[in-house]
C-alpha cells in the first residue's frame, strides 16, 4: 500500500509553487511593457472627459494602471480585484482597450458596479504605445516611472502587495 509522507507531499508542493512563481515572473519580464517617451506630457481624459496627465498622477503615491477589455474573460475575474483596491483609496487608472463607445464602457461599469477612473482606448493606440499585448495587464507606476508589471490572471493579494511595496521601497 502507498504511504503518504506529508513532509514529501509539502517539500514537493512547496517545489511547485516556487517553480511557478519563477516562470511566472520571467514571463512577465518577457511581456513588461515600455514607458513611451512622452507619457508624462501625454494629456488624457477619462469617461466623463476629464483631463489629466498620466505622469503627474503617480507623483504622491503609486498609481495601478489597469489595461482591460470589456470582451476579455480573465478581466471578469480580475476586474473586481481592482474595484476593491480603488475602494481602498488605492490609486487605479484603468485603460479600457477596443471595449466600444464611452457610453458602452460606462454602462459596463454601472452594470458591473465598478468605479475605478477609466480611460476608453478605441482604437487600441495607448495599448500599442505602452506595448501592451496581454489583457489583463497591471502595471504599477512610481514618481513617473514603471515599478512592476504583471499579466493575466492576477489576484487581489498579488495586486496589492505589488502596491505595498513600491510604496514601501520607493
Amino acid at each position: 500500500m502507498l504511504k503518504l509522507h506529508p513532509k514529501k507531499i509539502a517539500k514537493n508542493l512547496l517545489s511547485f509553487l516556487l517553480a511557478l512563481f519563477i516562470i511566472s515572473q520571467f514571463l512577465d519580464f518577457l511581456r513588461r511593457p515600455e514607458l513611451p517617451e512622452e507619457f508624462n506630457s501625454t494629456l488624457l481624459y477619462d469617461l466623463q472627459q476629464q483631463p489629466f496627465f498620466l505622469g503627474q498622477l503617480s507623483q504622491e503615491q503609486p498609481i495601478i494602471l489597469y489595461f482591460w477589455g470589456t470582451w476579455c474573460h480573465y478581466c471578469d475575474y480580475t476586474s473586481p480585484a481592482i474595484e476593491q483596491l480603488h475602494q481602498e483609496n488605492i490609486p487605479v487608472l484603468s485603460i479600457a482597450l477596443r471595449s466600444g463607445s464611452a457610453s458602452e464602457i460606462q454602462n459596463y461599469l454601472d452594470e458591473k458596479q465598478f468605479h475605478f477612473r477609466t480611460v476608453n482606448d478605441v482604437f487600441g493606440m495607448l495599448s500599442e504605445n505602452w506595448n501592451v499585448t496581454v489583457t489583463p495587464s497591471i502595471l504599477i507606476l512610481v514618481n513617473g516611472k514603471l515599478y512592476s508589471s504583471t499579466h493575466g490572471l492576477t489576484s487581489y493579494w498579488g495586486i496589492k502587495l505589488r502596491w505595498l511595496f513600491a510604496k514601501w521601497l520607493n
